[in-house]
């Protein structure tokens, strides 16, 4: 008697529903790409992000002042003792 309850079981499960089969969609299309202002320098790192470093010194050796520096008359020309 088990052999039959198992068919009756099986059986609704292996009748064929009305709804049709899925289709498959076609592949989306691919999105532009949206435009990232310095997108490049971001995938080159941090260090093409930074502002190029000012020259260490002038010409006669000396520190090159900021505008900060120019008005609070502070140098940078201070050397580290040896």
């Amino acid at each position: 008697m088990s052999n039959t309850a198992q068919t009756a079981a099986a059986a609704p499960a292996a009748k064929p529903t009305s709804a049709p089969p899925p289709q498959a969609k076609p592949a989306p299309k691919p999105a532009k790409p949206i435009p990232i202002a310095g997108g490049q320098n971001l995938l080159n790192g941090p260090a093409a992000t930074k502002p190029h470093r000012r020259p260490a010194r002038s010409e006669d050796g000396r520190y090159l002042r900021s505008e900060e520096e120019e008005r609070r008359g502070r140098s940078r020309d201070v050397r580290p003792l040896r």
